[in-house]
């Protein structure tokens, strides 16, 4: 299963990304044709609580599956679980609020490639790696308040985020940190 999306009461909903973005060659992986019909599926929602641990994958399935987030009139509430890194960080740029969990990180970075053939065609390459980025700097800059220059210099750089270092750039609203993860159980177990 690459997607798990469960009502949770009335135009409620939670969707667990736990998986890499795009489908890899044994089929697995998350897919935005995949994550628009499940969507889609649930029906009129007024809150989507979106749980992420992802590795990234494919731009163009993570930046779809984010447009898909941003257009849905629900409110959009993303939580990382573990990990969100590479494109998994730019679908959870479409958060309305966007909260790191205990020990949880976030990962930007340059997208990259694969590619075959002469000079021309690395260099025609190279060029649409950079619009590709400019494009998901824009996207950055646009939820964190920052100059999509000094976005790109943090991509440049393959930058990671701790809960607090993520809600200081503008990439998250709140982290979580395990002092209060252990007392939220401790009470819960206890009520």
């Amino acid at each position: 299963m690459t997607i798990q999306i469960m009502a949770r009461g009335p135009r409620r909903a939670e969707i667990l990304i736990h998986d890499a973005i795009g489908e890899d060659f044994f089929g697995d992986g998350l897919t935005s044709k995949k994550f628009a019909q499940e969507l889609s599926a649930l029906g009129k929602l007024d809150e989507i609580t979106v749980s992420i641990n992802s590795p990234g994958g494919a731009v163009f399935d993570g930046v779809a599956i984010y447009n898909a987030l941003v257009a849905h009139p629900a409110r959009v509430d993303v939580v990382i679980d573990g990990l969100a890194a590479s494109i998994a960080s730019v679908i959870a740029m479409a958060g309305d609020r966007i909260t790191l969990r205990a020990g949880a990180m976030m990962m930007i970075h340059d997208p990259w490639t694969i590619a075959l053939g002469n000079a021309d065609e690395m260099r025609d390459v190279a060029d649409q790696l950079d619009r590709v980025a400019r494009n998901i700097a824009d996207i950055y800059a646009a939820r964190t308040g920052q100059p999509v220059e000094r976005v790109r210099e943090l991509m440049r750089a393959t930058s990671w985020f701790d809960g607090p270092a993520a809600v200081e750039s503008g990439f998250a609203d709140a982290h979580e940190g395990p002092t209060t993860d252990a007392e939220q159980h401790r009470a819960a177990r206890r009520s």
